[in-house]
């Protein structure tokens, strides 16, 4: 089964769940978060010394 993309084409939304990749149930909802969580946090470049940053673009 082809799941969703968490990316969409609108910037600062992102889907997460369990119909979403990598999808199944529970466990699937969860790690679709943390997948997300972490490609965000990438983007974002923080680490624990700096200032959040307030935009994704």
């Amino acid at each position: 089964m082809k799941r969703t993309s968490q990316k969409t084409p609108f910037s600062h939304l992102s889907l997460v769940g369990a119909w979403t990749q990598p999808g199944g149930g529970f466990q699937g909802a969860a790690t679709s978060g943390f997948m997300e969580a972490q490609r965000i946090h990438k983007k974002l470049k923080r680490s624990p010394d700096k200032q959040p940053v307030t935009s994704l673009t």
